[in-house]
């Protein structure tokens, strides 16, 4: 029997957001979009469109154990359930792909935390940097 996934957290990404007070989550923002905290990683950008890096993060989520939940290529805000390989804990992923201001090219906010537990023991952040591996490939002109 798996564990009921919940509700997603719905994170605003805002600079003054208020992060988890637990280490059970990653968070990714370009610069200046996320609040100060600990577990995040600066946002890369890609050359591509934002409905290429949607379909990029769509077509690629499987392999890292997630599915999407909500959301389309042309909404530019997409949410996945991720689910660990053996126990198969639910983490929730939201995603808002943006356009990069005068620039040619695509950047997201990316905000992953565990339904159970304080510590997610930085699966959160190895899935991400996973995921944005093969994203990247995809991507690339």
């Amino acid at each position: 029997m798996m564990l009921p996934a919940g509700e997603p957290p719905q994170f605003v990404f805002d600079p003054n957001s208020e992060l988890p007070d637990t280490p059970n989550y990653f968070l990714s923002c370009p610069d200046g979009l996320a609040p100060r905290g600990g577990r995040q990683m600066t946002s890369p950008q890609f050359e591509a469109s934002v409905e290429k890096l949607a379909r990029a993060f769509i077509a690629t989520a499987p392999d890292h154990g997630m599915k999407l939940t909500n959301g389309s290529v042309g909404a530019h805000s997409l949410q996945f359930l991720a689910r660990s390989k053996v126990f198969q804990f639910p983490d929730w992923v939201e995603l808002k792909l943006m356009s990069v201001p005068d620039q040619a090219g695509a950047t997201f906010c990316l905000f992953a935390k565990s339904v159970y537990g304080r510590d997610d023991f930085q699966q959160n952040e190895k899935r991400t940097r996973a995921w944005l591996r093969d994203v990247r490939l995809l991507t690339s002109p």
